[in-house]
């Protein structure tokens, strides 16, 4: 169940990254800290649990993140559990931890080497981790700073806004004179 979660997750990710430019995502990032503020207060201490997550139809179109409140215990939880071993047995991140209350570590397992693979997971695993975080009670407006590294310390990516994918506003040319 958590690899489809995680496959969602990635989706989501990957679909709510393709669009706007950063003045938008900037506004959509505040208006997710206002909805989320808003949850905190109207239902303190109401909060999503890990199981509850992983029971929910993430691909339903009656799925809404709005409904997601994760305590901060939680959202710890989830990520830990992205360091367990999936159904082939297979760990695709060695740590994933919380550092600070606002900055996110992961460590992918490279063990067998370093690739391309190891860079797309850096991707999508900033954008799940992401919005787990945008939907926490830690989520204050700002969004997390999230660094992935591999096993020999070598960061593959470190964001502090959210990746953006597709083309973002066109520069316009210099005028002819």
């Amino acid at each position: 169940m958590l690899k489809k979660a995680l496959i969602v997750f990635i989706i989501l990710g990957l679909l709510t990254a393709c669009g706007g430019n950063g003045d938008k995502a900037g506004n959509e990032a505040q208006n997710v800290a206002n909805k989320v503020q808003a949850k905190k207060m109207s239902n303190r201490g109401d909060f999503t649990t890990a199981e509850e997550l992983e029971a929910m139809d993430l691909d339903s179109r009656d799925f809404k993140w709005e409904d997601i409140y994760l305590s901060e215990q939680t959202f710890n939880d989830i990520l830990y559990r992205f360091t367990e071993p999936n159904d082939q047995g297979d760990v695709l991140l060695k740590r994933a931890e919380l550092v600070d209350t606002n900055t996110v570590e992961l460590v992918v397992n490279n063990a067998e080497g370093e690739s391309l693979e190891n860079s797309l997971q850096a991707v999508s695993l900033d954008s799940i981790v992401r919005q787990l975080y945008k939907h926490s009670e830690l989520f204050n407006g700002e969004e997390p700073h999230i660094r992935m590294m591999d096993l020999n310390g070598v960061v593959l990516a470190e964001n502090k806004e959210p990746i953006h994918f597709g083309q973002g506003e066109k520069k316009k040319g210099k005028g002819k004179g």
